[in-house]
């Protein structure tokens, strides 16, 4: 950052509902912008009561005006859900203008890869094409941490969120491959990277010699400069 933020923490032992009058007053007296909620649960009273306090939190913070808001959630332990979702009620999602994903994985001890992804919006499309995921590395050693930007794509475990077309592109940059080389690279089945690149043949792919049975594989000329997310 080329500047230094003001930051000022309060400490809560309430549902924000029931604070939100003192919290407006700090808002206004200190003239902040930003309101960052650390997290969903404690904020609607506990966990037995996220499912009918999430409304509240989020019909409070929009009282307040001039302000935009960051709720830090954790995700729902529901193993039977295939994609997890934040912790309460379908109101956690609704609700939000914004909801993104963050995951993290450590390779080395000192290193944390992280990738932030966007899990729903309600922005329009065209002002999101490129921005995400957002990888950072967190890197720890004994003059302190640091934070580094990073590919997504070069750490398995966070590409696998990635979709298979973006994974596809990014790969190609890199030059022609077979499906079979596809697929042992990105650990894809075969049957889905052929799927994706015949999908998008023409406008994203291009088969190098087609009349070959294990053709090359490679990118339309605009995709070479043009990255899609």
């Amino acid at each position: 950052l080329n500047f230094k933020p003001k930051l000022y923490y309060r400490y809560c032992t309430r549902k924000l509902e029931d604070d939100i009058e003192s919290i407006q007053q700090i808002v206004i007296d200190k003239q902040i912008k930003v309101i960052i909620v650390d997290s969903l649960v404690p904020a609607v009273g506990g966990a037995k009561e996220a499912k009918e306090n999430v409304e509240p939190l989020f019909t409070s913070l929009r009282s307040i005006p001039g302000t935009s808001a960051l709720v830090i959630s954790h995700q729902a332990k529901d193993p039977e859900a295939k994609n997890k979702t934040p912790y309460g009620d379908v109101f956690s999602v609704n609700r939000p203008r914004h909801v993104l994903e963050l995951r993290a994985t450590q390779e080395q001890e000192n290193e944390t890869e992280m990738a932030i992804y966007k899990f729903k919006s309600n922005l329009p499309p065209h002002s999101l094409t490129g921005l995400y995921p957002i990888g950072y590395k967190l890197i720890d050693n004994a003059l302190g941490s640091r934070i580094e930007s990073f590919d997504v794509n070069t750490s398995p475990e966070l590409a696998e969120k990635l979709p298979v077309k973006l994974r596809l592109i990014k790969y190609l940059k890199t030059g022609s491959a077979t499906v079979k080389e596809l697929s042992e690279a990105l650990t894809i089945k075969e049957s889905f990277i052929s799927m994706n690149l015949n999908k998008y043949k023409h406008s994203h792919f291009v088969k190098l010699d087609p009349q070959l049975h294990n053709a090359r594989w490679g990118l339309m000329a605009r995709e070479e400069g043009d990255e899609e997310g």
